[in-house]
């Protein structure tokens, strides 16, 4: 989970789940899932920075 409070709009969420992710990767990850609130624009805007694409809805 990736959250900022102090310094929005430095990059500081992205460079968060890179790590994140990065470190997953050296443990043996091969996948991961992203999700956030349909509401939440700020973490939707980092997703898709990320390259994560949006999800066909299953419902």
């Amino acid at each position: 989970m990736t959250g900022v409070r102090a310094g929005r709009g430095r990059g500081l969420s992205v460079a968060m789940k890179a790590f994140g992710l990065g470190f997953a990767e050296l443990c043996g990850v091969t996948e991961a899932r992203t999700f956030h609130h349909p509401a939440n624009a700020n973490a939707i805007a980092v997703n898709r920075t990320m390259g994560h694409a949006d999800a066909e809805s299953e419902l």
